[in-house]
């Protein structure tokens, strides 16, 4: 689970809704989504990507002001805000190598074509 989501109070985890994005994050996982909602010949292509932010504490601000993960930390308070905050930027802060070094996320991101039939 992303260290965000992981530390978020129980009370505001329990009312997300299924982690939908999760399910496609995986080849298999879009095909099988695409497949149950009656789409064929389905072609999936998978490309990488790599999002690089200048320090941990940059990427912590970058989420923040997401338009998904925002909402969801201004439901913290204060006090639970602040754990989340230190689980994230010591998860940023051990892939990078420390607090003031770029942190980079290596991603694979999936492209499909079906057809609906």
């Amino acid at each position: 689970m992303v260290p965000a989501m992981a530390s978020l109070p129980e009370r505001i985890r329990a009312v997300l809704p299924r982690a939908g994005w999760l399910d496609i994050a995986t080849r298999d996982g879009l095909e099988r989504e695409l497949g149950s909602c009656g789409f064929t010949a389905i072609e999936v292509t998978e490309a990488e990507a790599v999002l690089t932010a200048p320090t941990p504490r940059a990427m912590w601000a970058a989420m923040r002001e997401n338009p998904v993960t925002g909402p969801l930390f201004m439901q913290c308070s204060d006090d639970e805000l602040a754990v989340v905050e230190r689980e994230v930027l010591t998860s940023f802060e051990s892939l990078a190598g420390g607090p003031d070094r770029p942190v980079r996320f290596e991603a694979s991101c999936h492209f499909a074509v079906a057809r609906r039939g």
